[in-house]
């Protein structure tokens, strides 16, 4: 997953409430819960594929 980590310009901020708009689009899947899983990780999903943000 290393490997997939994106610079950005934004602010973790911004890019939480994007992260949290994403989560909050897929089918059972609670923005809040889901960053909890992943260790307060944000990343975006993708079709299948999994892009960490920070």
């Amino acid at each position: 997953m290393a490997s997939n980590i994106v610079a950005t310009g934004n602010t973790k901020a911004d890019i939480r409430i994007r992260a949290k708009k994403i989560y909050t689009l897929q089918p059972g899947v609670p923005a809040q819960r889901s960053l909890a899983i992943v260790g307060q990780h944000i990343f975006s999903i993708s079709a299948a594929k999994m892009t960490w943000i920070t």
